[in-house]
């Protein structure tokens, strides 16, 4: 998220100044912090103050929510199958959607196979366990390897081609 408090509404280089001396250099910092705690270290104004955290707060879109509505979200949530039978049972019935799951582990360790089997799983219908989806792979490690896709692809009788031309990759 940037840290470029003036692009905040109401918030030009005298208050951002305040604001940074005070500390608070992010967005997601004005968002989040109570404001009276804020006013009595920036001596900011009540009505300005609400005007900048309400533009931080649509910028970074946090809102509150109650447990029935997450609940409800919770049920449209769905599971895309790792191609490993073992580890979705692991997992619950494989990775889920409307949330981030962080591989962690040595290097060698299999953490991009999982990646790209999954860039290929998700584009399986619903019903095999897939999304149905088109998948974006940002390749943080360089470590992305096309050749592996058409061969998962291949092995799970799918078609490399339109499989390859699902996945949007960034470097």
């Amino acid at each position: 998220m940037s840290d470029d408090l003036e692009s905040l509404d109401g918030v030009g280089s005298s208050t951002a100044s305040k604001l940074r001396a005070a500390g608070y250099t992010t967005i997601e910092a004005l968002a989040v912090t109570p404001p009276r705690e804020i006013m009595e270290r920036t001596n900011i104004g009540f009505n300005t103050l609400l005007k900048i955290q309400k533009a931080a707060r649509e910028l970074i879109s946090t809102e509150f929510k109650t447990a029935k509505e997450f609940y409800e979200k919770r049920k449209n949530m769905k599971r895309c199958t790792t191609g490993s039978k073992k580890l979705d049972e692991a997992l619950g019935g494989g990775i889920e959607t409307q949330a981030l799951t962080e591989l962690i582990g040595e290097y060698g360790s299999g953490k991009t196979q999982i990646c790209l089997m999954l860039s290929v799983t998700a584009q399986l219908p619903f019903e095999d366990g897939g999304l149905n989806g088109n998948v974006a792979f940002i390749d943080t490690e360089g470590t992305f390897m096309p050749e592996r896709i058409y061969q998962i692809a291949s092995a799970r009788g799918m078609d490399p081609e339109a499989v390859a031309n699902n996945i949007l990759v960034a470097r």
